[in-house]
């Protein structure tokens, strides 16, 4: 996991400045990670990136890309881990369109003919789209990435916080209602409810298997990943729940145990009756 591939950018990842070590460091700061990405203006990723959707890099991972690519320019995984969506404005008039419609003052990014506008993650998976909202603007959600103030883009462009509109001038902003309305999700079609089955007082192999593969899961979930490991875990248990093969005081108190040896255990517990519940 994190292993450096062999990769088309990997000749441009450390040819030519800024520093990888100080681009780093202005967005850790900000409680944001990113991997390393080529300088070169096509913004490919010096190394395999998708695991770092839902985990900062390790302390070894970081010292072996500053050594690998001491030079390289930062992508920054958007979504719910890393708690950012980014609105990427790709001309003037894409940014006019925004801005007629109500942006509020957020992180602002320079990019050679738009903006990145930052903004918090709201409580639903906002997924990637383009030309979607407008044209030329493009969302970067769930399974996307953005290029980091400090790397360079095409042409030695470098990316850059607008002015006034950097984490030093303004805060993080919330989505604006009518953004917030065009990427929430649709509702699915209502499907008829069935009742769940009461357990039968025994569990069967299958149930047990299925528990003590789930907690397993639970127990070896990674930093950065034990709060969406343990909605997904608690929802599968919740499955089993409902058809009678588990009890759901057992498996409500086999998730706490795990969850209480955590920091902020009792975030983890209300995740999990949330997703016992819609299991």
């Amino acid at each position: 996991m994190g292993a450096v591939g062999k990769n088309p950018a990997e000749d441009q990842c450390g040819a030519q400045p800024p520093l990888f070590v100080e681009n780093y460091g202005q967005i850790a700061r900000l409680g944001l990670w990113g991997f390393p990405i080529s300088n070169d203006g096509t913004k490919l990723p010096c190394v395999k990136w998708k695991e770092f959707q839902d985990r900062p890099p390790s302390p070894d991972e970081l010292a072996g890309w500053r050594k690998l690519f001491p030079h390289a320019g930062v992508g920054i995984p958007t979504g719910i881990a890393t708690g950012v969506v980014i609105i990427d404005a790709d001309n003037h008039d894409a940014i006019k369109n925004l801005e007629s419609r109500g942006i509020p003052k957020t992180w602002r990014v320079r990019t050679r003919r738009g903006r990145h506008f930052y903004f918090a993650h709201p409580d639903f998976v906002v997924a990637n789209s383009a030309g979607r909202i407008a044209d030329h603007v493009d969302v970067r959600g769930r399974g996307g990435f953005v290029v980091a103030p400090g790397s360079l883009g095409k042409d030695g462009f470098e990316y850059k916080w607008e002015l006034d509109f950097s984490p030093d001038d303004v805060a993080l902003a919330g989505l604006p209602d009518w953004l917030m309305n065009l990427l929430r999700p649709k509702p699915q079609p209502e499907r008829p409810l069935v009742g769940p089955k009461a357990f039968a007082g025994e569990m069967t192999a299958y149930a047990r298997k299925a528990l003590e593969g789930e907690l397993d899961r639970l127990s070896n979930a990674g930093y950065g990943t034990r709060n969406d490991t343990a909605a997904k875990v608690a929802f599968n248990l919740g499955n089993l729940i409902g058809g009678g093969e588990l009890d759901d005081g057992v498996v409500r108190i086999a998730l706490y145990q795990i969850a209480d040896g955590w920091p902020n255990a009792t975030k983890t517990r209300d995740t999990i009756d949330r997703a016992l519940e819609a299991g």
